[in-house]
């Protein structure tokens, strides 16, 4: 996923009690191996793969939303801040513009 949840394994462990199931089960129920869900309940993997947490989803009845909910928290990227008053934004290398013709053709 290349975000990290360090808290996904609190929060795992409290909606597999809350489901009333052991690990064995809920590992058995989103076909798993029991090490795959055991070291995301301990934080040893704080990035499981996005199958896995749909997989841990379904198989808690919950969409992947709901399992990363209060984790996420709609954290949306800031907007590009204003361009400051009298100044011109800055060209990136690719928007370079050049005069003169190009490929020379008469």
């Amino acid at each position: 996923m290349g975000k990290k949840f360090p808290q996904i394994g609190a929060r795992l462990r409290q909606l597999r009690v809350d489901a009333g199931l052991t690990q064995p089960e809920l590992a058995a129920r989103a076909g798993l191996h029991l090490g795959t869900m055991t070291k995301i309940e301990y934080g040893d993997n704080q990035d499981p793969q996005l199958s896995t947490l749909y997989a841990l989803a379904g198989a808690l009845g919950l969409s992947v939303a709901e399992l990363l909910g209060p984790l996420v928290q709609n954290k949306a990227p800031a907007p590009p801040p204003d361009p400051i008053p009298g100044t011109r934004p800055r060209r990136g290398r690719g928007d370079k513009r050049r005069g003169g013709r190009r490929g020379g053709g008469s």
